[in-house]
């Protein structure tokens, strides 16, 4: 290698470890870049003893589901001997290095697309370092090859390695068509989740992970309350829920939760102190674990971080958002609220697969649909974008009849369940009973 070359390479090297320091600054800074670069990097990426070290620590943080706080504690509380021991050629502190990298990053950080694109950097310099080093290897072989038969032994085995090389950055490993009918064949059925409610389970076969749900009703027809039932019936199972809310705040959700498992309504001034103690008896003995939200979601990276803990800390199984035309995200998307609620509905379909749970969303119908002489809703009733049929696995109407059952109270009403979309099995309908003074949902009669 000539002088020219060797100053290049030397360029190169110092390029390489100043884009790990910056990688790192932005895995120690932002928990969405250390879950990517727990996707995108491998320990073999990094040039330096230090880069490979931190890096293995942040996977075994984000396999856990620690936060970007338990990540620095991890880092930085590796001791100095140890530090020394990692790299004893280097002649750097702990606190040195650090700073460095998280300067380095600082201007960026936050940004999802920029720690990509340097993550992307470390992997393309690993590949160039890689094919640098097996020209170096061959090029004496070339030049000592003694005849034709040689020289094409050595190139075959250049281009061999070379190919494995750009192979090994390939994640996802490739499989023959026999492999992957095999795999299917023998793939365990996944396990449901009762919604709790019999007659739709027999049509949906439950919430299965990677599900995206929408539940579509119009105003007042108890969406909320049903939203409410589901997570009970959910939880009373032994999973946790969450409850992302944006129209009931935590004080209106627990009223509701009191009189449903009382049957006794706040409102019903005589019943009080029997309702207060029917409460504390439930408190006393429940399991139930719903974990409540109110806060809007203005960005779908917080709203995956909470999701993802709760998923891997907490073994949280369903999400249900109360409701999605609620939610405004804070990126600008040109007033064009088509593309936001296309934006959602893909990125929380997405979400859902990645965790493996069930995300369902309530949504608001259109209005038009009850100027039509049949009220009954149909798919193109959900407001605002067609996106919401397309990325649902099941899209269910809740529907209040104009005719009501002439044996019901006041309190009473009919709530026809109309399975509209199921991609995988039938469509349906069937009756629940509607108690509105307690807002549960039960069987209905008829």
């Amino acid at each position: 290698m000539n002088q020219e070359q060797e100053t290049k390479l030397d360029q190169i090297l110092k390029t390489d470890i100043h884009n790990e320091k910056m990688a790192i600054g932005h895995m120690l800074q932002d928990e969405q870049a250390a879950i990517s670069a727990s996707k995108i990097l491998h320990d073999k990426y990094f040039f330096t003893s230090y880069g490979v070290h931190i890096l293995k620590i942040v996977k075994s943080c984000i396999e856990k589901g620690d936060s970007v706080n338990d990540i620095n504690v991890k880092v930085r509380s590796i001791a100095d001997e140890d530090w020394k021991d990692i790299a004893p050629e280097c002649n750097v502190t702990k606190q040195d290095y650090l700073h460095d990298c998280c300067v380095y990053a600082l201007p960026m950080v936050g940004l999802i697309a920029a720690a990509e694109s340097v993550f992307k950097k470390v992997q393309e310099q690993y590949l160039r370092r890689t094919m640098l080093a097996q020209y170096q290897e061959a090029i004496g072989r070339i030049l000592n090859t003694s005849n034709v038969h040689d020289l094409q032994s050595v190139v075959h085995e250049v281009a061999t390695k070379s190919n494995d090389s750009i192979d090994g950055m390939i994640t996802r490993k490739e499989e023959t068509y026999l492999e992957q009918a095999l795999e299917a064949l023998n793939q365990k059925e996944q396990s449901f989740i009762s919604t709790g409610f019999g007659q739709l389970d027999e049509v949906i076969e439950g919430f299965k992970p990677g599900q995206l749900i929408t539940i579509g009703a119009g105003t007042g027809v108890g969406k909320s309350a049903f939203a409410i039932n589901l997570a009970l019936n959910i939880a009373n199972q032994g999973h946790k829920v969450g409850l992302w809310s944006f129209e009931m705040d935590k004080q209106e959700i627990f009223e509701r939760i009191f009189s449903i498992k009382t049957g006794l309504s706040k409102k019903e001034k005589p019943m009080q102190e029997e309702r207060y103690n029917a409460v504390k008896k439930y408190l006393d003995k429940t399991t139930d674990d719903i974990r409540m939200f109110t806060d809007p979601i203005k960005d779908l990276s917080n709203f995956y971080l909470q999701c993802r803990k709760l998923s891997l800390r907490e073994n949280m199984k369903v999400v249900i958002i109360d409701y999605l035309q609620l939610i405004h995200l804070s990126s600008d998307s040109n007033g064009n609220r088509v593309a936001e609620i296309e934006f959602l509905t893909t990125n929380l379909k997405n979400i859902a697969g990645e965790l493996g749970i069930t995300i369902v969303i309530l949504s608001q119908l259109s209005r038009a649909y009850q100027k039509r002489e049949n009220t009954t809703p149909m798919l193109s009733d959900l407001r605002d974008s067609g996106s919401i049929e397309q990325d649902s696995n099941v899209v269910i109407f809740l529907h209040r009849p104009e005719m009501q059952p002439s044996h019901y109270s006041v309190f009473e009403q009919c709530i026809k369940v109309i399975i509209a979309k199921n991609r995988s099995g039938l469509s349906g309908s069937f009756f629940l009973k509607y108690l509105r003074n307690t807002t549960q949902f039960i069987k209905g009669d008829n």
